[in-house]
């Protein structure tokens, strides 16, 4: 499909839910040009991809959960994860392709606006690049059923206005996000928080970092993890702490420089790295306790220099 197509597609009053839902065919997994994605080979990608692993072990580890289920989760990969972790979860997606190639039987097609689960079913409702695709026709059902079938936490990963690698002209932004004309919901994080704000969800003060992130760490800049406002967050964060503690440790342990002068395997570069991050040893402590990727960034790029001098 061409670029004039697409345009024609996104900006069509007369498209159904149906025909929106058909826009996910074969050739949005796995010929993504054609329709506006970076998708290529989506499916053996995605059993191939470290990253939808370590998603699936950290909501394991920080939520510890016993139901969970993800919204828009394609062919489930990361529900296939989860279970496979012992964690009993589900997933729902629109794309029949999708589903005829799901990963667990758990997978099933469905709507976001109407979910085919009792009220509070699950203690961890998450999505993956899938809120942005909720057409506007059901966009105020879908978070209302996301609202009735979750009874503890939200996590969700998606693109956000103003964050992470989506910070600046915001106008051009958006026009680049919409080469994909399922992008329907495009927000800053306050938009965001609003929407959810109406059922009584607030925002827990935590950042899981992915050490398998792209490059521009989308996915870790790019998420938010909500809690019913009468929950306690404290132990979500504290788990959150620990878990990019051990995920970051290589990187601050290279930190060190008396052991990078010792070493003929690390190149200068990182030496030039630690001493900054000696530099900043007053902060260290904080870096340690943080769940902001803004603060782990030196760490991560300490960590993709020693992988490549393994």
């Amino acid at each position: 499909m061409k670029k004039q197509d697409l345009r024609a597609f996104e900006s069509s009053n007369e498209l159904t839910k149906a025909a929106i839902y058909d826009y996910y065919d074969e050739d949005y997994f796995q010929n993504g040009q054609k329709k506006g994605t970076a998708y290529w080979n989506y499916i053996e990608g995605s059993r191939s991809s470290n990253t939808y692993k370590e998603i699936a072990q950290s909501i394991n580890y920080v939520f510890q959960p016993k139901m969970v289920l993800e919204i828009g989760c394609a062919t489930g990969i990361i529900i296939k994860h989860l279970n496979d972790l012992g964690v009993e979860a589900y997933g729902v997606d629109v794309s029949e392709f999708a589903i005829k190639n799901k990963e667990h039987v758990n997978i099933i097609l469905s709507a976001c606006d109407k979910l085919p689960f009792n009220d509070k079913a699950f203690d961890l409702v998450f999505s993956c690049h899938a809120l942005e695709h909720l057409p506007d026709e059901c966009f105020k059902a879908s978070i209302a059923e996301i609202d009735r079938v979750c009874s503890g936490y939200q996590f969700h990963m998606l693109p956000i206005l103003q964050q992470g690698p989506y910070i600046g002209d915001e106008k051009a932004i958006i026009e680049n996000l919409k080469n994909d004309p399922t992008h329907y919901q495009l927000y800053t994080v306050d938009k965001w928080m609003s929407v959810f704000g109406e059922y009584y969800w607030k925002r827990v003060n935590s950042l899981i970092c992915f050490e398998n992130d792209t490059q521009s760490c989308e996915l870790t800049t790019c998420q938010f993890t909500l809690q019913r406002e009468y929950n306690d967050d404290q132990q979500i964060i504290e788990r959150t702490i620990e878990l990019n503690k051990g995920r970051f440790k290589a990187a601050l342990d290279a930190a060190r420089v008396d052991s990078f002068i010792q070493s003929n395997e690390i190149s200068a570069d990182i030496v030039s790295l630690s001493k900054d991050l000696l530099e900043m040893k007053k902060s260290m402590d904080y870096m340690l306790n943080s769940t902001s990727w803004r603060v782990t960034k030196p760490c991560r790029a300490i960590m993709r220099k020693i992988k490549r001098q393994r």
